[in-house]
């Protein structure tokens, strides 16, 4: 999620205080790639953004700074209290220009401000379970000349250098509890393809981000995913109680051996709409 889903029952990794926490820390690390994207599409002074699935505010912050006192940003989340605490810190910062929208991407066909500059989401898509109605109605939102920005994950590349045992097995297990409730865990690179398939067209841009780190801060990365992901894992069958308990602890001991970790790649798709 960019943060959160867009869509009541498809955010599979829950509401809890250490998600959020996650989020945050995830939002941190993506923050200069973000920026620099969002700079690409063209987003300037006295513009309009739309943040959808905008979560902890964290992007629609970084928007700000690039629309300035006379823009307008706007976010739209399914889960009302983080998008009010979200939109409570913002406005303390450029009270004018931020407004927070509660509801379902797929429950609002029209929404105030529309259309927008940019419409943006970044790590939505890969939870909602119909992607290209989703495109085609934040493509509706986009104004002539405005731009479709989508920032997704392709999980298949996350790998260690060398190989982890148990790094490797909590990775696996990350994409099967991810395969076995439904989501798309390459969704990122097939993006341009969706775009097409939705009627946008050919991407401007798609541009492809990652980082590699140390096994220990990697490990951390996987392990706060497999917290959140818990609840829905059990449920549905994936891994028992006991062999879970017994990965998070394996994974509280990794610690620097000189081996190296590669997060999933952040790929991100961008069309500007013709005059």
């Amino acid at each position: 999620m960019n943060q959160s889903s867009g869509t009541h029952g498809e955010y599979v990794l829950g509401a809890s205080s250490s998600e959020y926490e996650r989020l945050n820390a995830q939002a941190q690390a993506w923050a200069p790639i973000t920026l620099d994207v969002l700079g690409k599409t063209g987003l300037g002074p006295g513009m309009s953004a739309l943040d959808v699935g905008c979560g902890t505010g964290a992007v629609m912050q970084l928007m700000g700074r690039l629309v300035g006192a006379n823009g307008q940003v706007v976010g739209v989340d399914r889960d009302g209290p983080l998008g009010a605490t979200a939109l409570e810190h913002l406005r303390r910062q450029q009270s004018e220009i931020y407004r927070f929208v509660e509801s379902d991407l797929m429950a609002i066909e029209q929404i105030q401000g529309a259309p927008f500059d940019l419409v943006f989401t970044r790590l939505l898509l890969f939870h909602l379970p119909d992607p290209l109605a989703a495109l085609k109605r934040m493509w509706n939102w986009v104004k002539p000349g405005g731009t479709l920005l989508v920032m997704d994950l392709d999980m298949t590349s996350s790998r260690g250098f060398p190989s982890h045992p148990v790094g490797s097995r909590a990775i696996q297990l990350m994409r099967d509890i991810f395969v076995a409730l439904g989501k798309d865990i390459e969704i990122g690179s097939r993006m341009p393809y969706l775009f097409a398939s939705a009627g946008i067209g050919t991407p401007d841009a798609c541009d492809v981000f990652g980082f590699i780190v140390p096994n220990q801060d990697g490990g951390g990365m996987v392990q706060a995913v497999l917290k959140s992901l818990r609840p829905a894992a059990i449920a549905k069958g994936v891994i028992d109680v006991v062999s879970l308990d017994a990965l998070d602890e394996e994974l509280s001991q990794i610690k620097a051996d000189g081996g190296f970790g590669r997060w999933p790649d952040l790929v991100a798709t961008r069309k500007r709409k013709p005059h």
